[in-house]
């Protein structure tokens, strides 16, 4: 399965369900995905950690919902999560998510 499809089964594209539930919580994806959308826009509130890198792609999905992507060690993620969170935030998610 390619990243564009497990984004898809996680529900990337219902909008009234991110809406309903605030977000979509974190899948892993592959380094390639985590580049790609690194290149494609600006990256908006860009933090680089020793283990952790987050950025939010800056044109949003639906209200004020925004993808996220996740450099967790040698792992990729993303996620929906509003702008206003912060990098612990978003890294915290990341981490429940490797423990369930």
């Amino acid at each position: 399965m390619n990243d564009y499809q497990k984004l898809k089964n996680a529900g990337f594209s219902n909008y009234e369900e991110m809406e309903k539930n605030n977000g979509v919580n974190p899948i892993e994806v592959s380094e390639k995905y985590y580049f790609d959308m690194l290149g494609c826009l600006p990256p908006s509130k860009w933090t680089r950690g020793y283990l952790y890198d987050s950025f939010y792609i800056c044109e949003g999905l639906t209200g004020n919902l925004h993808q996220w992507l996740i450099r967790a060690d040698k792992k990729y993620f993303t996620l929906i999560a509003p702008k206003q969170c912060n990098h612990e935030e978003i890294v915290n998610r990341v981490r429940m998510a490797e423990t369930v």
